[in-house]
């Protein structure tokens, strides 16, 4: 009976000294929009810009696309967070995201002369197979950002993931990873007044 007074009394002081670290360390809730380059499995490769729509909900869309002569490729990603901690060196965020991947490319398989009896003559053909490619993939887990200030942030994502939702036959769950790299619009752009 002791035991479990005391074990109820340690799990309350932790949870009271948890909040009470989390709270002084807060910064003022303010909007912010961010810039920078995004690689996640799930969450969209490329560019990316988040804004922060109360310091406690992000939105982020992360995209690029490639493209030659012969082959296409598009990868888009939409990403939103919620804020669990919020201090002055590292936030932690739960997060859910999304991507789209387009894949398109042109194969030639060969070149060779035929005879067209309509034409009696000889005749040049070359074939060409354009294969084409999507996939969308969805995941959740936790994001940690880490940085000095609101100006410059590391983002590293880890998670769990549902790849190539859109094929019934070849879905699949495997972990998900995500880094970023990113940079305060409204801060740089403060500062320079």
């Amino acid at each position: 009976m002791k035991t479990k007074m005391n074990f109820k009394t340690l799990v309350l002081g932790l949870l009271i000294g948890t909040s009470s670290f989390a709270q002084e360390e807060a910064l003022p809730k303010k909007n912010y929009h961010r810039l920078g380059l995004h690689g996640g499995t799930t969450t969209g490769i490329g560019f990316s810009y988040k804004v922060s729509t109360n310091d406690k909900y992000q939105i982020q869309l992360a995209a690029i696309p490639f493209a030659s002569s012969t082959s296409k490729y598009v990868n888009g990603g939409l990403t939103f967070f919620r804020k669990i901690v919020n201090t002055r060196v590292f936030d932690i965020l739960g997060y859910i995201g999304g991507n789209y991947q387009f894949t398109s490319s042109k194969y030639s398989y060969g070149e060779y002369y035929y005879y067209d009896y309509n034409t009696s003559d000889y005749v040049y053909s070359s074939g060409a197979v354009t294969d084409k490619d999507s996939q969308f993939n969805a995941s959740f887990g936790l994001a940690f950002e880490v940085g000095p200030s609101e100006i410059f942030k590391f983002c590293f994502q880890a998670g769990y993931g549902v790849y190539d939702l859109a094929d019934a036959n070849n879905w699949q769950t495997l972990p998900s990873a995500g880094v970023g790299i990113e940079f305060g619009i409204n801060q740089i752009l403060s500062k320079n007044k």
